[in-house]
C-alpha cells in the first residue's frame, strides 16, 4: 500500500485556506462584538433615561418596546434645558434627528416613526422637534424613494391621529419655509419668523463670543456691533473667529519664517483683537460687508 503524499504546494494552498479561513471568522466575531456592544451601550442609555424619566414623575411606568428604546435616548428634560422651553413649557423634549429614524432594513424606519408618536404620548407633556424640518419633509414629489414616500406619509397619518385632548406639540425649524411640503404646512398653522438679530442683540452676541478674547483697550465693540448690520449670529461667531485668526497670523508671521521658529529673535506675543481685524480681507475670506449679506443689500437697522 503505498502511503499518501503531499507535494509542497497543496500543503502551502492548505495553510492558506486555512489562515485565510481564521482570519474571516475572527473578523465576523470582532464586528458581531462590536454591534452587540453597540445595542447594549444603547439600551443601558435608555435605561438611564427612563430611570431619571420615573424619578421626575413618580408613579410613572414606563414599558418601552425596542423601537421606543432607540427613541427614548432622543429625549430631554426639562431640567436639561438651560433656557426657552423649560421656563414656558416644563415638558419633555424629544430631539428627532434622520440618523435616528433612518435604518437600513425596509420598514424599520416607519416603526420609528411610530415610536416616536407612541413614546410622546406616554411622556406627555412633550414636544416633538425636528430641526432643519425642510431636508425630512420636504415637498413630494414622484421622484421621492418609496422608503422616503412612505416615512413622509406615516408621520403625517400619526401626526393627524393626535388629539385635542393630548399634550403633545410638534415643532420644526428651518431656513427654507418654501421647501416644506404643503400638507405639512396645513398641519403647522402657527409660524414665528426669527429675524436678523438687532444692534443691540448683536453687540451681546460679540460680548458673548469675546468674553474669554484679549482684547485691545481700543477695540470698539459699538463700531463692529453697527457694521455687522444684516448678519446672523453664525455669521458674527464666525467674523470673531476670523478676527481671532488674523491676530494668530500676525503672531506666526512675527515668529516664525518656512515653518520654523527664528533664531536670535525675541518671541513676539499674540497681539489683542483690534477693531480692524473684523474687516480685513485675507486670501480665503471676505471682510464683513457694511449693511450687507452677499449681493443683497440689507436695510439699516431702525432703532
Amino acid at each position: 500500500m503505498s502511503k499518501f503524499k503531499l507535494d509542497p504546494k497543496t500543503i502551502l494552498d492548505l495553510v492558506c485556506f486555512v489562515g485565510a479561513s481564521v482570519s474571516v471568522y475572527y473578523l465576523i466575531n470582532q464586528v458581531v462584538n462590536s454591534l452587540d456592544g453597540s445595542k447594549s451601550q444603547n439600551k443601558k442609555k435608555a435605561n438611564a433615561t427612563v430611570q431619571k424619566l420615573q424619578q421626575r414623575h413618580p408613579g410613572l411606568e414606563l414599558a418601552l418596546d425596542e423601537y421606543e428604546q432607540i427613541i427614548v435616548n432622543s429625549v430631554i428634560m426639562p431640567e436639561d434645558i438651560k433656557v426657552g422651553f423649560k421656563a414656558e413649557s416644563s415638558a419633555n423634549f424629544i430631539n428627532i434627528r434622520m440618523s435616528t429614524i433612518m435604518d437600513k432594513w425596509f420598514g424599520e424606519s416607519n416603526k420609528l416613526v411610530a415610536a416616536i408618536f407612541s413614546l410622546a404620548h406616554k411622556l406627555q407633556p412633550c414636544i416633538i422637534f425636528i430641526d432643519e424640518i425642510d431636508s425630512f419633509l420636504r415637498e413630494r414629489q414622484s421622484s421621492d424613494h418609496e422608503v422616503t414616500a412612505m416615512l413622509k406619509a406615516e408621520f403625517m397619518t400619526l401626526w393627524d391621529g393626535l388629539t385635542s385632548e393630548g399634550r403633545i406639540l410638534v415643532l420644526g425649524a428651518t431656513n427654507r419655509p418654501n421647501d416644506i411640503d404643503d400638507a405639512i404646512l396645513r398641519r403647522m398653522p402657527k409660524r414665528f419668523p426669527v429675524k436678523l438679530p438687532e444692534r443691540a442683540q448683536r453687540r451681546r452676541i460679540l460680548e458673548i463670543m469675546l468674553k474669554d478674547a484679549k482684547v485691545d483697550p481700543t477695540f470698539d465693540i459699538d463700531e463692529v456691533a453697527t457694521r455687522t448690520a444684516g448678519l446672523s449670529g453664525s455669521d458674527i461667531r464666525e467674523a470673531c473667529r476670523n478676527a481671532a485668526m488674523t491676530a494668530t497670523r500676525d503672531y506666526i508671521r512675527s515668529n516664525f519664517e518656512n515653518g520654523r521658529r527664528k533664531r536670535g529673535k525675541t518671541e513676539v506675543p499674540i497681539r489683542p483683537i483690534k477693531t480692524e481685524d473684523f474687516f480685513k480681507q485675507t486670501a480665503s475670506e471676505t471682510p464683513l460687508p457694511t449693511n450687507s449679506v452677499g449681493n443683497i443689500p440689507v436695510a439699516s437697522d431702525v432703532e
